[in-house]
């Protein structure tokens, strides 16, 4: 069972801010890539799902933070390293970090997370409503082991 992904990205010119730095609210577009390529691994998506009765399912975000510690420039590649912290009945809880080669060191320039809640979305009401989390979850995806740290270049 993966309680781990990892992808890496580039620093476009469209992420950053006048002074060539990716702006912070971009760092949550990079965790939610990460998230996604995640789902597709398992050739499933975060959208468009339904249940057997045909109702919407889907995947709101219920947390997310981020701590910066370096700066992010265009054109720089970035290695996203999202780990599973936490699953309950109905959510789960992702930690991101971003890292990459700064000056012969391999440094984290920042660690983020969100939290995801599986809901189904009442066709009548309009309502979202958590639901358990798919058995495909329930048998694919686990929780890292207890003091699981990132290691430097992993």
């Amino acid at each position: 069972m993966a309680f781990e992904h990892k992808i890496q990205k580039k620093v476009e010119f469209s992420h950053t801010d006048m002074a060539g730095i990716m702006h912070f609210s971009n760092f949550f577009r990079f965790m939610e890539a990460v998230e996604h390529d995640f789902f597709r691994s398992f050739d499933k998506s975060i959208v468009g799902t339904r249940d057997d009765a045909g109702n919407h399912l889907g995947w709101p975000r219920v947390n997310c933070e981020c701590k910066f510690f370096y700066p992010l420039r265009f054109e720089e590649e970035i290695d996203l390293h999202l780990v599973v912290r936490e699953m309950r009945s109905s959510s789960i809880r992702y930690e991101v970090i971003f890292s990459r080669m700064v000056e012969d060191e391999y440094r984290e320039l920042a660690r983020g997370g969100i939290t995801i809640v599986h809901v189904g979305v009442d066709p009548e009401t309009g309502q979202m409503k958590a639901r358990e989390l798919p058995a495909w979850v329930q048998e694919s995806i686990s929780v890292a082991p207890d003091g699981y740290k990132v290691k430097k270049n992993e």
